[in-house]
C-alpha cells in the first residue's frame, strides 16, 4: 500500500520529466510490497522508498538509461544469495523484488500520473494502468494500480 501520496505529489513537477519506478512483484521478506511507487527526478533524486534504502541508489543509476531511451525497463533484484557481498547486508531486504521503471515525460503528459496523484489525495477511487514491457518473460502481462493497492488482473486485460 502506498503511504506517501503527499509526498510524491508535492515532488511532482509537471514542467520536468521523472521516473516512476513501481515495486510489481515480490518474494520472501522486502521492506516494502508490490504496489509501492517512488519517483527518479533527472538528477537522481528519488521521492519514496521501495526497500529499506538499500536499493534506491542502484535503481536511480538504472534511471538514467530510461531517461535517455524513453522506453519502460524491469529491474530483478535477488537478495536472497548467502555470499551476496553487495546487498545481503542483513538490512532487511532478505527477499525478492521486480520493479517497473516508467519514464513519465512532460512531452507525453506523464502518462496521467499528474490526474491519478490528484484523485488519490482528494481521496477518489480509480484506476492507473501500469504496461510491464514483454521483456519481463515472467510477469509479462499488463497490470493497474487502484488506490495504491497493485494487482494483477490478467484475465480482463488480455485481448
Amino acid at each position: 500500500m502506498q503511504e506517501n501520496w503527499l509526498e510524491l505529489s508535492a515532488a511532482f513537477d509537471e514542467k520536468q520529466d521523472f521516473v516512476l519506478a513501481v515495486i510489481t512483484e515480490t518474494h520472501g521478506a522486502t521492506y516494502r510490497k508490490a504496489g509501492t511507487m517512488m519517483l527518479v527526478s533527472r538528477d537522481k533524486k528519488c521521492t519514496g522508498l521501495l526497500s529499506g534504502g538499500c536499493l534506491e541508489a542502484d535503481i536511480a543509476l538504472h534511471a538514467e538509461s530510461v531517461f535517455e531511451n524513453k522506453v519502460p525497463a524491469m529491474l530483478h533484484y535477488d537478495l536472497t544469495a548467502d555470499a551476496d557481498l553487495l546487498w545481503g547486508l542483513g538490512l532487511g531486504c532478505e527477499g525478492k523484488i521486480d520493479i517497473l521503471l516508467q519514464p513519465l515525460l512532460a512531452e507525453s503528459g506523464h502518462c496521467d500520473f499528474a490526474n491519478m496523484l490528484s484523485s488519490v489525495c482528494e481521496g477518489k477511487t480509480g484506476r492507473y494502468w501500469l504496461p510491464i514491457p514483454s521483456s519481463a518473460a515472467d510477469t509479462g502481462t499488463p497490470s493497474i494500480v487502484v488506490t495504491g493497492a497493485f494487482h494483477h488482473e490478467i484475465a480482463s486485460l488480455i485481448p
